[in-house]
């Protein structure tokens, strides 16, 4: 079991809105662990992404959270109070934990008012309608508010299953892979608006994804969950350029994989002596991305690496090249002023040191 320890989310209130320890959850008798010894503790007003690939348990953890399902062992804490632990079992409607189901799950029969007003009936009525006009004028939503929910298109439905959880003023809000089922072009600017909310709200939000740039784009902190379990956590900047293992280098996006000897702050690979991000001897495997590597033509140096052009990639404000280098290919990234063509020659150089990954 991975442990961590998350040093980077200080910017945050340094207490603790949700804290998971030491969480196992099996099926089938005990005979398929889906989570193995989980920990994870997001502090109040962070917007703290779970990003893993199908089967990782993500969903799993979210249901435990939300007291929907029960763990074989572990402690839950909400607001440092336990709401799952030994001979402890707050039901889930006591939590004070909104849900946002993957597939919003909306109330048929009811308008769009009427399904963000449900969660309300504990509060006097007066409250309650300025609190549904509140939650609809941040969403965009006062237009629709008659409007029944299979009139409504993905993201106008995500909209609502948002406004309903946020509606109750909950401790801690979870959304499980609140994007997927909506087109390409409005995922994005749906996502963007709803993480405005949240942040404007100060909600803390646990989201599962198992899409990369959608945690990328939208966490504070992300903590990336495999089925070895929670392999690193950190900003999206730190676990993208500073990946701790091999898993994460490749799964947050394309990379360069590099075996290599290092000395000290060095290291010496098929492209030449590299800088590294910290001080170790010996063997290793670097991690560099496309985008800190660039290319440059050949000088009359006999200790240049020389490598050729194979494919060039045009994507408008920016062009990927491969290039194989003694048989091993390499990912360039570079802006679209960089003009070489395949079967060029070229030199690869690093503008930002390579990544020691753990071992």
């Amino acid at each position: 079991m991975i442990r961590y320890q998350n040093r980077e989310i200080n910017k945050f209130k340094t207490i603790s809105a949700l804290e998971a320890h030491n969480l196992v959850k099996s099926y089938n008798r005990g005979a398929d662990r889906v989570l193995d010894g989980i920990d994870i503790v997001v502090p109040e007003g962070c917007l703290f992404s779970v990003l893993g690939s199908s089967g990782c348990g993500k969903t799993t953890l979210l249901r435990l959270l939300a007291g929907l399902d029960t763990p074989d062992s572990g402690t839950i804490l909400v607001d440092g109070k336990v709401v799952t632990g030994p001979g402890t079992f707050v039901p889930p409607e006591e939590r004070n934990i909104g849900y946002v189901f993957q597939e919003f799950a909306l109330f048929p029969h009811l308008d769009v008012r009427s399904n963000i007003d449900f969660g309300l009936r504990q509060m006097e009525s007066a409250r309650r309608a300025d609190r549904v006009a509140e939650v609809m004028d941040l969403l965009d939503l006062t237009d629709l508010a008659t409007r029944m929910p299979h009139s409504l298109s993905g993201g106008e439905q995500q909209r609502v299953a948002v406004a309903r959880s946020i509606a109750p003023f909950p401790r801690v809000l979870l959304m499980d892979e609140p994007f997927s089922s909506l087109d390409a072009s409005l995922r994005q600017e749906t996502r963007h608006q709803i993480r405005r909310v949240l942040k404007n709200q100060d909600i803390t939000t646990i989201l599962v994804t198992h899409d990369q740039e959608e945690a990328l784009s939208v966490a504070d902190t992300i903590a990336i969950l495999s089925r070895n379990g929670i392999e690193q956590v950190g900003t999206p900047e730190s676990v993208y350029y500073r990946p701790a293992s091999e898993f994460v280098a490749r799964f947050l996006g394309r990379t360069n994989l590099i075996e290599s000897v290092s000395h000290g702050n060095t290291a010496t690979t098929k492209i030449g002596v590299l800088s590294i991000d910290r001080q170790v001897t010996g063997n290793v495997v670097l991690s560099i991305r496309p985008e800190h590597l660039s290319l440059r033509k050949p000088g009359s140096s006999a200790s240049e690496v020389v490598g050729r052009v194979v494919t060039r990639e045009f994507k408008g404000h920016d062009i990927t090249f491969e290039v194989m280098v003694d048989s091993t290919p390499f990912l360039v990234h570079t802006d679209n002023q960089v003009q070489f063509s395949p079967g060029d020659e070229v030199v690869v150089y690093a503008v930002q040191p390579a990544v020691v990954l753990n071992s």
